[in-house]
């Protein structure tokens, strides 16, 4: 059966914002001898928008015990929800089960561990994608989907190879020669890293395993650029936790020594819009009369949630950070 393009790019979302690599994903084994950091210490401070669960099977499993879940079983919705969860098992079956050779129930407990997506900013091109997903105990169904999701890349024309980063192998999937069309994949242990920028993937690996990240090879117009910044650090040289507005965000969100919430969000809009700007001028016209309405002193929302606690059934806390002094729409 051939594929069409638009099934694969769908395939290649998911791959790389579902679970990129839906490998063995694992523990926290890394390299020799050494523990995964979390989410936290291994994304770049320049990452400018952010979702986070800890622990994706507990997730599942505390949502499950909501009053909101909990209204499925309710005789009024219960054979409307039965319906509905028929018609997707169906469709299923029919156009994917073949495919995946897993049935629904398998793909839909993959995520077990940590599972963390972001966008980060580059300063050329598209932003970054960056996910890092842990599947535990459905490690190998992962890796099943995984290895099918290479072959349709390449009935599809794309090309899979395998490329050496200093210690790791990353698996490569292009789009030709495009060089802004690649998702690389990285397994260590159990664990995968999935990004769409080498020196993006290089950095995550290298705060991994607790080393500086050099800067990256520059020549010409990049060296000189470079030259100017001298006693900047390099890009993607230091994690999320070293991100000021991030750490503030977080601050007020999580304050006293309560349980850490099951699923994080935190976004920077004004460094997203100019991440995803790039060439389009209508856009960069907008921003341009953002500092006259004071709209760029909004520096970051984040967003934290606990479900099904001793205390409460469910509870969302959002915290918007402004700029002092406030100015224009934001005063």
């Amino acid at each position: 059966m051939r594929y069409r393009q638009s099934e694969l790019r769908r395939c290649l979302v998911a791959l790389t914002v579902a679970a990129v690599a839906f490998g063995a994903f694992g523990a926290t084994a890394a390299g020799p001898g050494a523990a995964r950091p979390s989410a936290i210490k291994l994304f770049p401070r320049e990452t400018v928008l952010w979702v986070r669960t800890a622990d994706a099977g507990l997730l599942v499993e505390r949502l499950q015990q909501t009053s909101w879940a909990r209204l499925a079983d309710d005789p009024e919705v219960a054979d409307l929800s039965g319906r509905i969860g028929d018609a997707m098992t169906d469709a299923y079956n029919t156009y994917a089960q073949s495919f995946f050779d897993a049935d629904l129930e398998q793909l839909l407990r993959l995520p077990q561990g940590e599972v963390a997506f972001g966008l980060i900013a580059r300063p050329e091109g598209e932003p970054g994608l960056l996910l890092v997903a842990d599947f535990g105990e459905q490690a190998q169904v992962a890796q099943q989907v995984f290895e099918r999701l290479q072959e349709l890349a390449e009935e599809d024309g794309r090309s899979v190879s395998v490329e050496r980063l200093r210690s790791d192998d990353a698996t490569v999937i292009r789009d030709g020669n495009d060089q802004d069309r690649v998702v690389a994949v990285v397994r260590r242990g159990n664990t995968f890293v999935a990004a769409n920028d080498r020196e993006l993937m290089q950095a995550t690996l290298d705060h991994w395993d607790e080393i500086p990240v050099a800067p990256a090879a520059a020549d010409g117009e990049a060296a000189d650029a470079a030259a100017e910044s001298e006693g900047e650090p390099p890009l993607f040289a230091e994690t999320l936790s070293a991100n000021a507005r991030f750490s503030a965000t977080f601050r007020e969100l999580m304050p006293g020594n309560e349980e850490p919430p099951q699923a994080m969000f935190f976004i920077d809009p004004i460094g997203l819009l100019k991440a995803t700007a790039g060439r389009n001028a209508g856009m960069r016209i907008a921003m341009a009369t953002f500092p006259a309405l004071g709209v760029d002193g909004i520096q970051a929302f984040g967003a934290a949630g606990w479900f099904a606690t001793d205390k409460w059934d469910s509870l969302l806390r959002g915290h918007l950070l402004l700029a002092n002094p406030r100015a224009g729409v934001v005063k």
